[in-house]
């Protein structure tokens, strides 16, 4: 009997471990049609295919993110008619993985890099914004590569890409959870931009997106592995007391 509980009880804490502690891996896959090119300046001073705009048309901005589902949401303030307003909307570093192809350049994200950061914003605005400008809710996921993707003279350099949704109607969006707002939309945008951190100049492709799509969403492998042993441990225990 005490042996019964013994194991009922390490199925238990098992599969409450297995539950809490790991997180799940959601990957989405993109597409985006370059529709301008921009810079500051009168020149981009940018590294081929992209010192010739010739080559960013026709090919679509194709890739793949994904984003860890326990990201902790942390508060952030916005000035919101007037007065501070303070929404549980920011998520550092939620990106563990981005693969995209831009101008038949491909392009990855290795989130270990100290230069190399993610961050994930949701704007939920609780009542209309008296600023027709502002009055919109917003979700971005923002993906700094760093700088070292180019060689030479172009070593410097930092990469990023953007992904970014504006909503009009205040009732799409109707929390700041970051993984609930990453669904199908027409307003969706993606941005690459390539900067110089010393004079801040960029240079920057808007394609609205063509397609944006969960592709998976999987349980950990540790995640699974507690709950088979626990599953293990709890039907071992009801084959001895049937026995007995």
């Amino acid at each position: 009997m005490t042996k019964n509980i013994g194991c009922w009880f390490a199925a238990a804490v098992l599969m409450s471990f297995a539950a809490q502690s790991d997180a799940v891996p959601i990957t989405f896959e993109f597409n985006a049609a370059p529709y301008s090119v921009g810079w500051n300046g009168s020149e981009a001073d940018v590294p081929a295919p992209f010192n010739n705009t010739a080559n960013v048309w026709g090919s679509l901005i194709s890739g793949s993110f994904t984003i860890e589902s326990d990201t902790p949401a942390t508060p952030f303030s916005i000035d919101h008619n007037g007065s501070w307003l303070t929404l549980l909307g920011s998520y550092d570093n939620p990106v563990t993985q981005a693969d995209f192809t831009v101008a038949g350049q491909q392009f990855s994200f290795d989130s270990s890099r100290a230069d190399a950061y993610s961050l994930g914003t949701v704007i939920d605005l609780p009542s209309p914004a008296t600023d027709p400008t502002l009055n919109y809710d917003w979700i971005g996921v923002d993906i700094n590569l760093g700088a070292g993707l180019f060689s030479g003279e172009y070593s410097h350099l930092v990469t990023t890409l953007s992904l970014s949704r504006t909503e009009r109607d205040p009732g799409i969006i109707a929390s700041t959870d970051l993984l609930g707002n990453l669904m199908p939309s027409t307003n969706w945008s993606v941005f690459f931009t390539i900067y110089d951190p010393g004079s801040f100049d960029w240079y920057q492709i808007h394609a609205p997106v063509t397609s944006l799509t969960q592709v998976s969403s999987v349980p950990e492998p540790t995640t699974s592995a507690l709950l088979g042993v626990a599953l293990v441990l709890g039907f071992s225990t009801l084959g001895r007391r049937k026995r007995a």
